[in-house]
């Protein structure tokens, strides 16, 4: 967590103004996974957040990998274990979602079985953080709207990237006698996952891909929403 927050604040300062919004929601413990040393000590093994998004989940990696690129090219011996992903998810024992974050963090189905009282007060459903394809962000060269502010980037993006969960933020709006406070200890946890991946002593190497790798892991249409429209772009005053 520390070294991707140093990461990030030293991108910020280099040529990236505006990574406030990677660097809030990489602030929060509960938004990184509880990897685990594999036990032949060579890597860790990456968890699957019950709550997060794939899209988000790629962000992590591609942050990761940016992070050894830059270790590489500065020429200095830093260690880091490697972390691979595991062809079949291993569920994370996290449960228990960061709150006030971009909706676009939160995986969309796991936002559709919060109750109404989850709903209102998790996300900010007001702000969305992430390009829509992620792999275009943290380049060397940057992406133009990772050069927006906030507020332009979601004036921009916040339509499309909300359509995953319009569903559910519709059903919200049509109720309106949710009790907040009767769901209180529910909000604290949200919706969780059985722990039935394979067993860690079991695995082997042919059971992850390779490090900085995720294969077809996180492709899925439920989370991806469409581009903005050109007409819809937004430019940063």
């Amino acid at each position: 967590m520390q070294h991707r927050l140093a990461f990030l604040e030293k991108d910020t300062n280099r040529k990236r103004p505006n990574h406030q919004r990677y660097i809030k929601i990489c602030s929060e413990i509960a938004a990184h996974s509880d990897d685990e040393e594999h036990p032949d000590g060579t890597y860790r093994v990456i968890k699957t957040l019950p709550y997060r998004s794939k899209n988000t989940s790629k962000f992590f990696r591609r942050l990761d990998i940016e992070m050894k690129k830059a270790d590489q090219i500065s020429g200095k011996t830093v260690k880091r274990e490697p972390r691979r992903l595991p062809r079949d998810p291993l569920p994370s024992i996290f449960t228990r979602a960061p709150k006030e974050l971009p909706i676009d963090f939160y995986d969309p189905q796991w936002f559709s079985q919060l109750n109404a009282g989850q709903k209102r007060l998790i996300p900010n459903a007001g702000q969305v953080a992430f390009l829509p394809d992620v792999s275009q962000s943290l380049l060397p060269t940057p992406h133009p709207d990772e050069k927006l502010s906030d507020s332009a980037f979601t004036a921009k993006y916040l339509k499309s990237r909300s359509e995953p969960y319009r569903e559910a933020l519709d059903d919200l709006e049509d109720d309106d006698d949710a009790d907040d406070d009767e769901h209180d200890e529910e909000l604290s946890n949200g919706p969780g996952v059985p722990l039935t991946a394979a067993n860690m002593e079991t695995s082997d190497e042919s059971d992850c891909y390779s490090d900085g790798d995720f294969g077809s892991l996180y492709d899925s249409t439920d989370d991806e929403a469409a581009p903005a429209a050109d007409d819809d772009i937004i430019k940063d005053s």
